[in-house]
C-alpha cells in the first residue's frame, strides 16, 4: 500500500523542466505586465 501511495505522489508532482517553463511563463507575463502598464495579448508561440 504504501509503494504505491508513494507512486502516485511522484507522478503529482511536475518535473523540473515542467517547473522551467511555468516560472518562467510567470516571469516573463509579469515582467510584460510591468513593462506595457498592461496585461500582454496571449499568443501561443508554438502550436
Amino acid at each position: 500500500m504504501a509503494g504505491s501511495v508513494r507512486n502516485f505522489t511522484a507522478k503529482r508532482v511536475p518535473t523540473l523542466e515542467l517547473q522551467k517553463i511555468l516560472y518562467s511563463e510567470i516571469v516573463l507575463r509579469t515582467a510584460a505586465y510591468l513593462y506595457l502598464g498592461h496585461a500582454a495579448a496571449p499568443k501561443i508561440v508554438f502550436p
